[in-house]
């Protein structure tokens, strides 16, 4: 492939959605690309039909190269985004979209900057387009800390429009051929490690092992359908997210001046706050983090039988600026886990303060109808009988 070093490239990736397909091509013939020459690659995993090949060869791409690829074998959806992602080595970087996503208008402008302000910085790994508005490994929301910059750093790979550069994804290639075990032992969430098909189950034990992060957009670019297929049996707006409309001026902080979060979605600035290592203290805000590092200290929002070193409310938001400016309260507290107070094997609970934190107001009538729904469904599922 013919290289272009100070291009950004778009790479689509399809397999068999003639649909979704379409409509994420018409979302980038609406993107704004101002003067920039913009090389499109559209990359087709091989379905047994030309169908979708003949679509994507006679779409017109305006505003720059295009080129189809078919593959002449089934990939799969990780070997085919880890063949998508190589193709950075031809370009300054490369936008990949999956087909089941969509774009905002300046989602490009957006990440040329982007890429120009990190592509030197040896601590982040990739570039999310979307902001994710959840914590998903729980199911809460998830807001970070602002500071006046428009994106920030999360040790979590972003699979719903993510950007490479070469230097970014080669290191993450060199680290998976001696390390393509290691997120069995890496300190993440328990349900990234049980994922069987998802490349960024890899990327992101990456992210952990090496200290690296993605930089994320304060307000999405991209947005995501989840339309039924390899990940998904059903299409859902659960993970739909507000995406920036009309123009933006972009401020883009030094790495080192960026609000920063752990794979468990808490800031790690709280380690400044507190005083306490790494080594020393486990970070818990979300009550999902199991303490792989065994550390003395736990801050969390767990009901434990430890001796509480101190407290603070679940009030300010995002969660963090509560310990950040120690508002008085029982929710959020630090443990001492050498120091137990009782023996009894209680739950670890979270209390009633910090749900209510979180639904805010959610109507409860709507709560208990889709409560009931999903227990159904569940049911139903386990009997296999389709409703």
């Amino acid at each position: 492939m013919k290289e272009d070093k100070d291009k950004v490239a778009i790479v689509v990736v399809g397999y068999n959605r003639i649909n979704s397909m379409n409509r994420l091509l018409d979302s980038l013939l609406h993107a704004d690309y101002q003067n920039y020459d913009v090389p499109l690659i559209i990359s087709l995993d091989n379905c047994g039909s030309l169908e979708l090949y003949d679509f994507a060869s006679g779409f017109e791409w305006p505003f720059g190269t295009k080129k189809v690829i078919l593959h002449e074998k089934r990939l799969g959806l990780k070997n085919h985004i880890f063949s998508c992602c190589d193709l950075s080595q031809f370009y300054k970087a490369v936008i990949i979209l999956e087909d089941d996503l969509y774009v905002g208008p300046v989602f490009y402008r957006y990440t040329v900057e982007a890429v120009h302000k990190y592509e030197e910085c040896d601590n982040v790994a990739g570039i999310a387009l979307m902001h994710n508005e959840m914590n998903g490994y729980v199911g809460l929301p998830f807001t970070p800390l602002q500071n006046g910059y428009c994106a920030f750093a999360m040790q979590e790979t972003c699979t719903w429009g993510e950007c490479f550069t070469w230097s970014m994804w080669h290191k993450f290639r060199e680290w998976l051929v001696q390390n393509e075990d290691t997120y069995k032992k890496v300190d993440m969430p328990d349900i990234i490690k049980n994922w069987t098909r998802a490349w960024s189950k890899y990327h992101n034990a990456y992210l952990v092992d090496t200290d690296r992060y993605f930089i994320y957009p304060y307000i999405s670019y991209s947005t995501v359908f989840n339309d039924a297929g390899e990940h998904g049996g059903i299409g859902s707006p659960d993970i739909q997210v507000n995406i920036l409309q009309g123009k933006k001026d972009f401020f883009f902080g030094d790495f080192d001046l960026l609000v920063k979060y752990d794979i468990y979605s808490n800031n790690i600035d709280l380690y400044n706050k507190l005083k306490l290592s790494k080594t020393d203290l486990c970070l818990d805000l979300y009550g999902n983090n199991p303490n792989m590092k065994q550390s003395r200290y736990l801050l969390t929002v767990k009901k434990l039988p430890y001796k509480i070193l101190s407290s603070q409310a679940l009030q300010l938001r995002p969660q963090e600026l509560n310990v950040f400016n120690s508002i008085v309260g029982n929710d959020i507290l630090l443990y001492d886990t050498k120091h137990l107070i009782s023996k009894k094997k209680g739950k670890k609970t979270i209390g009633s303060n910090v749900i209510n934190y979180h639904l805010r107001g959610f109507n409860k009538r709507y709560l208990v109808k889709y409560s009931f729904n999903y227990l159904i469904r569940g049911i139903l599922r386990k009997l296999h009988i389709k409703k």
